[in-house]
């Protein structure tokens, strides 16, 4: 078992065809698919149900890609701390975000000649990880002003420190053609009935924590 196999096999999982699966890995689609089969003779089981639809997860096979996306996130990070460091460089982590593209685009429209910035995206637990083991420098995060308190008690136990820089009211983005495009404000009661709301993986959680950080009194 390799690298390549799992990434093949995450693909073809993720894009829910081999072909497009071979475009996204920039290879042909009898590579992915031999890939992929010398992968499930190794492992003794199917892990793909392939059909004229395209392929998808087999049972097994969707335990398997669990931890395949694991170890290639694992991969990543390793790779990361292979980079040398370079002088005016600095290393940052962020939540997935249209703004933080165009201000690090903006930046290096002026600055790209002279500095040098390394960006990884995540959820808060995952920025706060990266800060944590030295894969980034500064970390930038969304917060609930009623869970800093936990954060920060978090934080402690890390040796980070959390630096406030704007406090923001919530906001709901919909499109021009959504009938709550022209509204200045909704009701919470109203957020049901959205089919589109962003997950709660992608926000700070206690949870992720609980296990490993004593929380005292809190």
């Amino acid at each position: 078992m390799d690298i390549k196999q799992l990434e093949f096999f995450v693909t073809a999982c993720e894009r829910g065809s081999l072909s497009q699966a071979a475009i996204c890995l920039y290879t042909s689609q009898p590579n992915v698919s031999k890939t992929i089969r010398s992968l499930e003779r190794e492992l003794g089981r199917p892990l793909l149900e392939r059909s004229g639809k395209g392929v998808s997860p087999t049972v097994y096979g969707e335990t398997v890609l669990e931890y395949a996306k694991m170890i290639l996130k694992a991969t990543a990070t390793i790779s990361s701390l292979a980079v040398p460091d370079m002088k005016n460089s600095i290393r940052i982590s962020t939540y997935p975000s249209n703004m933080i593209a165009r201000l690090l685009t903006d930046f290096y429209k002026e600055w790209g000649h002279v500095y040098s910035i390394e960006h990884h995206e995540g959820t808060v637990e995952d920025i706060t990880e990266q800060v944590h083991q030295g894969i980034s420098e500064i970390g930038i995060v969304y917060v609930a002003q009623h869970q800093v308190q936990t954060f920060q008690h978090i934080l402690s136990h890390k040796n980070l420190e959390f630096i406030p820089l704007k406090t923001k009211k919530i906001c709901l983005y919909v499109g021009p053609c959504h009938p709550l495009y022209y509204e200045q404000s909704v009701d919470f009661s109203e957020l049901q009935e959205l089919k589109f709301v962003r997950g709660v993986r992608d926000f700070f959680s206690m949870e992720h924590h609980l296990e490993t950080v004593s929380m005292g009194l809190i």
